[in-house]
């Protein structure tokens, strides 16, 4: 079921196992009206009500604000290798290209605004496997040691992404 179709952004509800992926396929990050590329617009039908921003009218990247992750991509790396083996996240045998996760980190260090993007070796849209798909979304979401980080004085957000690079249905490293 598609719900809505706006400016080459596609909103599908991914519903495996009795339960939906909360985020949104995008197949674009081309800005709206007044945003910058990749700026991500609540959306009630998608995003939890309860993930706080603070209202910040433009949130920083994190390498602005020096955020990402506490101990790094090494770390982020680990997490991988520890959860899943070599064969639990086969994105399908000939598949190769790039899975995007962005989502923002709050002034409290959790994370939420899920978008996912999806692009072959050629940079062009493409769909992998839904299950690896909900895989990858499930351990970026599961991710917890995110930086606090301070902008102008102030606690704040920022914008903030995991691309999963697939070989041949394999995940051979993640970004940044």
């Amino acid at each position: 079921m598609v719900l809505a179709f706006k400016k080459s952004i596609l909103l599908i509800p991914l519903v495996l196992n009795s339960y939906a992926i909360r985020c949104q396929l995008v197949s674009s990050l081309k800005p709206g009206n007044a945003q910058n590329v990749g700026d991500i617009d609540y959306l009630p039908f998608v995003d939890d009500a309860r993930f706080e921003t603070r209202k910040y009218v433009n949130l920083p990247q994190y390498y602005e604000v020096k955020g990402g992750y506490e101990g790094g991509r090494k770390h982020i790396l680990r997490e991988f290798k520890k959860k899943f083996n070599d064969e639990s996240v086969i994105i399908g045998k000939q598949d190769s290209g790039y899975i995007t996760i962005r989502f923002v980190i709050s002034h409290e260090g959790k994370s939420g605004r899920f978008r996912i993007l999806q692009i072959n070796k050629g940079f062009k849209p493409t769909s992998f496997n839904i299950f690896s798909l909900r895989k990858l979304y499930d351990f970026t979401k599961g991710l917890k040691a995110w930086r606090r980080v301070s902008f102008e004085g102030r606690k704040t957000g920022y914008y903030q992404y995991l691309t999963f690079v697939i070989d041949h249905g394999k995940v051979v490293d993640i970004l940044p």
